[in-house]
């Protein structure tokens, strides 16, 4: 993939993202992110289809991430983002106030939830799981039909078990599990950051779609951890 084609794949996601719908070429073309021709637009397009980083439903011109484009966005594109001050503020007022250490975890949990418009979660052991957001979850245009939502709940209503097995087999600092790499599905990604405290360590999440905001999430949780540091100095100092 040239420099060209990972911007456009890029932009393909973001927008996709945001309007869940299939994204084209002339919509690109008019952005006024590209001076390119929009038969260039197309021809890349095509070759990013042919390598399978982007695939087209059949009722839809406009072409749509795959699994592997989602990848690729992840391990070679993902932004640094990080959280405005009004949205540092809210994350605050709704911790600042709460002294027990596993309140605290679900009150930040809570705010994760309704920033990211996707389930989130803490994961106290790997037996111990609070889940928040479904009404988040399944707001989500993905699980519309019933079936899906029926596979969905099925997966949350397994949490504690699958994330059990994540907990023992990960130790990894960031973990971003994409479609069928997810515990949760192929119709599922799951975000995992860890977290220490002086009682214990576990894992805090988001899921949802594959269609997430991934930059946005991973600030969500890269905030979360700064809140979890600050709480446990001042817990130290007192």
């Amino acid at each position: 993939m040239n420099e060209r084609q990972r911007q456009l794949l890029e932009a393909i996601i973001l927008v996709y993202v945001k309007t869940a719908e299939p994204v084209s070429s002339a919509q690109l073309a008019t952005s006024g992110k590209f001076d390119l021709s929009p038969a260039t637009i197309r021809n890349d397009m095509a070759e990013l289809e042919a390598a399978g980083y982007i695939t087209h439903p059949h009722t839809s011109s406009g072409r749509i991430p795959t699994e592997k484009g989602y990848r690729y966005f992840i391990e070679h594109a993902l932004p640094e983002r990080t959280l405005n001050v009004r949205q540092q503020r809210e994350f605050e007022a709704a911790t600042e106030q709460v002294d027990d250490e596993r309140n605290f975890l679900k009150a930040i949990t809570r705010m994760i939830a309704a920033h990211a418009s996707n389930a989130s979660f803490v994961a106290f052991d790997p037996r111990d799981v609070y889940t928040t957001g479904l009404s988040y979850l399944f707001a989500q245009p993905e699980y519309s039909q019933p079936d899906v939502v029926q596979r969905m709940s099925q997966a949350v209503d397994q949490l504690d078990d699958l994330l059990g097995r994540l907990f023992s087999q990960s130790d990894q600092a960031l973990a971003i599990l994409v479609g069928s790499q997810s515990p949760l599905g192929r119709e599922c990604s799951t975000m995992v950051v860890r977290y220490r405290t002086p009682e214990h360590s576990g894992m805090l999440g988001v899921f949802g779609p594959v269609r997430m905001d991934y930059p946005k999430n991973l600030a969500l949780l890269r905030y979360s951890q700064e809140l979890i540091d600050n709480f446990n100095r001042l817990h130290d100092e007192s």
